[in-house]
């Protein structure tokens, strides 16, 4: 037999084609998921280099720094708008 006759009794119609590739799609996903050399556990520590820094932080200091940084953003856009002679927003 020839391909194109395999291929039509394995597929009769473009559904069970979808399906399979979908299929197909599905696991190798899962495969690939499994097979991930990045993932570790909850009870190995994190690598090193994908320690985030910023929360071990106190939410008190983040949120402090953060609205530093946001009025320092809005005292540099007033001066720089202010030379324009245009008045802020």
């Amino acid at each position: 037999m020839d391909l194109n006759a395999w291929f039509h009794w394995l597929f009769p119609s473009p559904g069970y084609f979808l399906l399979a590739l979908a299929g197909l799609l599905v696991l190798f996903g899962l495969i690939g998921g499994l097979t991930d050399s990045r993932v570790f556990t909850e009870a190995d520590p994190p690598p090193p280099d994908e320690e985030d820094r910023p929360s071990s932080r106190p939410w008190w200091t983040r949120d402090e720094e953060h609205y530093r940084e946001w009025n320092e953003h809005q005292a540099r856009e007033r001066r720089r708008t202010a030379g324009n002679g245009s008045a802020p927003d």
